[in-house]
Order: structure tokens, then C-alpha cells, then sequence
């Protein structure tokens, strides 16, 4: 009768020293989890506070724009110094906002107070122009405050790229093509990017220089206010248009992660 209860007692011995070899693991796992869901909550506020920080270098001076802004990064950077350090993960992060980098005072174009110029590419310069100051909204004819810029843009051309490929691009942002004439959004950006060229064109660049290609709202950045825009990108030694064309601007951002500017959405 003696004889199942000695085989029950290393029985029970055993199970005890599984289970208190299983319970470290179970715990670093939890510990694990919790430190992956500190570490994506911290990279989901970095992105957020990048894409204010752009909407406010954006912000073209609109007082209450700005300082809305402003409000929501002191917010962001107040939360993000109140989180606590995270250890990095093991699996690989997704690839973080790139900053562009700004060109050198000598391009030209920095003396031009309503663009942005970063280098793209292996040594090509795009020049961004905000279609807010280049046209009404849902228009494609230029502004008289457009053709002042971008008759600055055609002296540099002229004077120190005379002999670059210049590619044309039109962007929008995702509202909906409500009251003008145009098709969508891509039939917009098409048109836009054609004024452009038109009158680079008419005021002495090479028509064999130019190239067009419109993007609609494919290529958004990170609010819609920033993703209207012209880009003009002078395409350096190493480059080819075709490749330009196919190169989205470093702060791009995905669609479906663009958010709603702080004014209200406007119908074209």
C-alpha cells in the first residue's frame, strides 16, 4: 500500500521544478511585451512631433495655425519627456523620418524667401514651392505672387544650371474634387505642374530642358497644407530624369498616415 505514495512524491517534485523553471521565462516575456509596447508608443509621439515640427516650418505665418502648433509639440515634448527609457528591441524598427538636408547658401535659390531647397538624389536640388502661393485653390492658373517667384526661379536656372535637365512635379493633398472642373486630383497636379513649365519655359528655359509628371495625392507629406505643392528639381551629374521621377522627397509619408491639418478641409 506503501508503494504508489513514494512514486507520488517525486511526482510532485518534479512538476515544482518545472514550474519554477517556466515561471522566469514567462516573466521576461511579459516584461519584453510591456518594453516593445513602451518602445512603439514612443515612436508613434517622435513621429507625431516631426510632422508638427514640419506643419509649423510650413505654416507660411498664419498666427492662429502656428500657434495651435506650437500648443501640440509643448504637449508632445512634455509626454515624451515624461516616458520612461526603453531598452531597444530586438527586431528591427521601421526606418525613422529622414530629414532632408538643406543646400548650401550658393545654390541660388535660398535668396528666394517662398522656397525650400534640399538635395535629392545623388547631387540633384529640389525646390519645393507651396501651390497655396502658386494658385487659388482648386486652380491651375498662377497667382501674380507665383509669377514674382518663379521669375526668380527661371534667373537661377538660366544663370547657374543652364544646361540641367529640370523636372516639373505637381502634387495635391487628398481632398476631393467638389466644385472646379477638374477631373481629380491627378488631372489637377498634371495641370499645375504644366503652368509651371509654361512659364519657366516662356521666360527662357529650354523647352527640351523641361519635363512634366504629376502626382496627385499619391506622394502626401505631413499635413495637407504642406502636401500641395510644386517641386521643381534641377537634376544634378548622377542622376537621370526618369529616376527623379520615380524619387518621392525625403519627408514624404505614407497615405494612410496623413493627418488632418488644423484648419478645416477645403473642396476644389
Amino acid at each position: 500500500m506503501s508503494t504508489p505514495q513514494k512514486k507520488t512524491v517525486p511526482l510532485a517534485v518534479a512538476l515544482l521544478m518545472v514550474a519554477a523553471m517556466l515561471l522566469p521565462a514567462c516573466t521576461t516575456n511579459r516584461t519584453q511585451q510591456e518594453r516593445n509596447a513602451l518602445m512603439d508608443q514612443n515612436v508613434q509621439l517622435q513621429r507625431e512631433l516631426d510632422d508638427a515640427r514640419q506643419a509649423l516650418d510650413a505654416s507660411q505665418g498664419n498666427s492662429a495655425e502656428a500657434a495651435a502648433l506650437r500648443a501640440r509639440i509643448a504637449e508632445m515634448e512634455r509626454r515624451q519627456a515624461m516616458a520612461p527609457p526603453t531598452q531597444p528591441r530586438s527586431i528591427p524598427e521601421p526606418i525613422p523620418y529622414r530629414q532632408p538636408q538643406p543646400v548650401d547658401e550658393g545654390d541660388g535659390f535660398t535668396d528666394i524667401p517662398e522656397v525650400r531647397t534640399t538635395r535629392t538624389g545623388n547631387s540633384s536640388l529640389e525646390v519645393t514651392l507651396a501651390s497655396d502661393i502658386l494658385f487659388a485653390s482648386g486652380s491651375a492658373n498662377l497667382t501674380s505672387t507665383a509669377r514674382r517667384t518663379l521669375d526668380q526661379v527661371a534667373s537661377v536656372l538660366q544663370d547657374k544650371y543652364p544646361d540641367q535637365q529640370i523636372l516639373v512635379k505637381g502634387h495635391t493633398d487628398s481632398d476631393p474634387i467638389r466644385k472646379s472642373n477638374w477631373k481629380d486630383n491627378q488631372e489637377l497636379s498634371d495641370a499645375r505642374a504644366q503652368a509651371v513649365r509654361d512659364y519657366l519655359q516662356s521666360h527662357g528655359v529650354a523647352a527640351n530642358r523641361l519635363t512634366v509628371r504629376g502626382y496627385g495625392q499619391t506622394q502626401p507629406k505631413a499635413s495637407k497644407l504642406t502636401s500641395r505643392r510644386v517641386e521643381i528639381v534641377v537634376v544634378g551629374e548622377g542622376d537621370t530624369v526618369e529616376e527623379m521621377a520615380a524619387t518621392p522627397a525625403a519627408d514624404v509619408v505614407e497615405p494612410a498616415a496623413q493627418p488632418d491639418d488644423v484648419a478645416p478641409a477645403r473642396y476644389k
